[in-house]
């Protein structure tokens, strides 16, 4: 699993807590589902990188962050342009970025740069 937890969200949103829903506790089917799209993004079907692979899955950390933030914005939008869909559109782009500018060293010495395998 790339390691991600409540703190790293701290640092981007302050106010996270009030995004989910009071009786969900912690966060983690949020990060579980930014992990699965994480995942997906990064199998592409000529070069695959599968994140067995990759040694230090830390190297993913902000986007499993900004990919959470993403979701926890989306499902508190009411509709397209408001303040919510704005921030989810912003932790939106950042997770593009971070994902496409990342090298992660896969299989040894061997890196290859997430933004020519990526599919958002």
């Amino acid at each position: 699993m790339i390691p991600c937890d409540e703190d790293d969200l701290k640092v981007h949103e302050h106010h996270i807590a009030n995004l989910k829903p009071k009786e969900v506790s912690g966060y983690s089917t949020y990060m579980d589902a930014a992990e699965r799209i994480i995942r997906a993004d990064l199998t592409n079907p000529q070069r695959p990188i599968y994140l067995e692979q990759i040694e230090n899955l830390a190297q993913l950390t902000p986007c499993k962050v900004y990919k959470t933030l993403e979701i926890l914005f989306r499902q508190n939008a009411k509709e397209a342009g408001d303040r919510h869909d704005k921030r989810a559109e912003y932790f939106a782009a950042l997770y593009v970025t971070e994902l496409k500018s990342v090298t992660l060293v896969v299989g040894g010495a061997r890196t290859r740069r997430a933004n020519k395998i990526v599919r958002c």
